[in-house]
């Protein structure tokens, strides 16, 4: 792991949960993650993005609303690459995308 002084360190998972959050001044900003998610999902993804929201508020972290994209079938892999590919054109991409598959064997 790469700390914020630049230096690496190793370290185990206890140890990752104990570190201070870095710089929780800045904001994750629109242009800087995306969502990607299937069409009829579009209810779900907005949960998790207000649960974000919520969790950074406490946490003292300003998280905007992010690049939504939309895919009429997550399992469709050039659906899924025409999303990515319009995020990666942008004039600056997003750092984080973050995609919502809608089943569990998704995930594996």
């Amino acid at each position: 792991m790469e700390l914020a002084n630049g230096k690496q360190a190793q370290i185990d998972e206890r140890s990752l949960k104990n570190l201070p959050i870095q710089n929780p001044s800045e904001a994750l900003c629109h242009e800087q993650w995306a969502i990607l998610y299937e069409r009829r999902h579009y209810t779900q993804a907005n949960e998790l993005f207000n649960t974000l929201h919520q969790a950074s508020i406490k946490l003292g972290i300003q998280v905007e609303e992010p690049s939504w994209v939309e895919v009429e079938k997550i399992d469709d892999p050039y659906q899924v690459e025409r999303g990515l590919r319009a995020l990666i054109d942008c004039k600056k991409p997003p750092q984080i995308v973050v995609v919502m598959l809608p089943q569990e064997r998704f995930y594996k």
